[in-house]
């Protein structure tokens, strides 16, 4: 599925278990908690939040950005994240990580 509005780009694939999962660039570093928020809420107007997972690329995130990325996944009960490039991630992130799925 391709979802486009203005700059928003939106990319919805078929992962393991027929689990959509939701990939986005928007080029800038962090990515926009804002502009992921919208792609996770454009997304689950097409797929139920239950079957759909949330992406999130290591290299273009920091420590306290993927605790974001984690909160948007929980906060709209999606099924759960991936992290793609895990050999890039700082202990803050594993940290974060940790102290944001845990709790």
């Amino acid at each position: 599925m391709n979802f486009e509005t203005g700059e928003l780009k939106l990319k919805a694939f078929i992962v393991k278990h027929c689990r959509p999962a939701l990939a986005y660039d928007y080029g800038v570093k962090p990515e926009p908690v804002s502009q992921v928020t919208q792609a996770v809420e454009m997304a689950l107007t097409a797929v139920p939040a239950h079957k759909l997972i949330l992406g999130i690329s290591a290299p273009s995130e920091t420590d306290a950005s993927i605790a974001a990325k984690v909160g948007i996944a929980k906060r709209y009960n999606l099924n759960g994240i991936a992290l793609w490039r895990l050999g890039v991630i700082s202990d803050g992130m594993w940290q974060n990580l940790r102290s944001g799925i845990i709790h």
